[in-house]
């Protein structure tokens, strides 16, 4: 991992682009001191870059219709790598892997003066989170890519159950300090927060999953869902929110249940949402791969997606007893396929050597691109139902499936 990079021409990372800035091209990992390959529109490797103390990589050179990847290595994870097909010249684009790289701990007091919670999660910054008990201390862990921008503080939500409604408490500015020891930040008192009123017609499934999930500076923290009978092709549910003092902004979402998923989903801060689910994407029924090149094997999605910004395909295998887990986004308005690209000695460990998939996706934020879809960031592991950042005024509809 450490020896010097010989796959390919290198660059800085870093620095500044001297020459066309309409040529280069770039992509932000949260992750520094990363291999980051380019790739030409074939899969080839054409430049490989070590990403920046800000986990950006970047080329003054790309051509149209690239790829980008990434991979990280570590002992508890394994491999766990991204690609980003489909990049023109000019397209500088945010992606992140979820991460259990321990930067810090953040301790919370969760309040004692409700006896009979029966169930407490704590969130910080979206991929951070904590089981604890009532009246104790969580001690949550701050990874590398969920502290957001403020690297001292972050707010913190807890949820509880108590008899069967949920109650929040919440700090706007706990304490996170890099080894040593960790101040405990004091919670407030657990609190009932006003009901989200959500309603979804023209339904045509037996079952819908209504799901809210707070938000913070466009983080997600934590959220609640709940599986509702349709009756008269219609459906609805109530669900708590955290008290306005945390945050007035929250990711709703209605979908089908089961294996292949169809829904919408919609930033709001309004107490009402209703959803005409009369024209949701078409379902995704298969997703075939054809391994005829050992190490670079080749997914189509089967279903009439054209009409979607991007296409999502999470895959995995075992490379010499490693796991390897790797997200691959492409263009799903101008093709179905994407073909896993050639890797450079640096990132041999993550070669294919199986096609295991367990997931597919197609989303389509309206009003947006498949560039600036990917422009606003893209982060696994927080998104509701494999949706992007949703700007306001706009909706992201989905459909995906599980491959068990």
């Amino acid at each position: 991992m450490e020896d010097a990079l010989d796959a390919a021409p290198q660059t800085d990372a870093s620095s500044p682009d001297a020459r066309d800035p309409a040529a280069a091209c770039s992509i932000k990992t949260g992750h520094a001191g990363i291999v980051s390959v380019l790739h030409d529109p074939d899969g080839a490797v054409r430049a490989t870059v070590q990403t920046g103390a800000n986990g950006l990589a970047s080329w003054d050179d790309c051509p149209a219709n690239a790829l980008v990847s990434y991979a990280k290595y570590s002992a508890d994870d394994g491999w766990k790598g991204v690609t980003v097909a489909g990049l023109q010249p000019g397209d500088h684009v945010e992606v992140m892997r979820e991460s259990s790289d321990l930067v810090t701990t953040g301790k919370v007091a969760i309040p004692n003066d409700a006896a009979d919670v029966v169930m407490i999660r704590a969130w910080a910054g979206g991929v951070c989170s904590a089981n604890t008990g009532e009246g104790a201390t969580a001690s949550i862990s701050v990874t590398e890519n969920c502290r957001g921008e403020d690297g001292t503080k972050l707010p913190v939500l807890a949820i509880g159950n108590i008899g069967g409604v949920a109650v929040y408490a919440h700090s706007l500015g706990a304490s996170i300090v890099a080894g040593g020891d960790t101040p405990v930040t004091d919670m407030s008192g657990w609190m009932t927060g006003p009901q989200l009123s959500v309603s979804a017609t023209n339904v045509f499934s037996n079952q819908m999953q209504f799901e809210v999930q707070p938000m913070w500076n466009g983080r997600s923290y934590g959220g609640l869902s709940q599986l509702v009978n349709a009756s008269d092709n219609a459906a609805s549910a109530n669900l708590s929110l955290p008290p306005s003092a945390f945050s007035g902004v929250r990711r709703v979402g209605v979908s089908t249940s089961g294996l292949a998923r169809r829904g919408i989903v919609r930033t709001t801060t309004a107490y009402d949402a209703m959803f005409d689910m009369g024209f949701l994407l078409p379902e995704i029924s298969a997703l075939t791969v054809d391994e005829t090149t050992a190490g670079r094997p080749a997914y189509a999605v089967v279903g009439a997606l054209t009409s979607t910004d991007l296409g999502i395909i999470h895959t995995g295998w075992m490379n010499n007893g490693v796991a390897v887990s790797w997200r691959l986004i492409y263009p799903s308005a101008t093709t179905s396929t994407i073909t896993f690209p050639a890797l450079p000695e640096d990132l041999a460990g993550a070669t294919p050597t199986s096609a295991m998939t367990s997931y597919a996706a197609a989303v389509d934020v309206t009003g947006s691109t498949y560039a600036q879809v990917l422009a606003r960031g893209y982060r696994f592991g927080e998104f509701m139902n494999s949706c992007p950042e949703v700007p306001a005024g706009s909706e992201c509809w989905f459909s995906t499936r599980s491959f068990p």
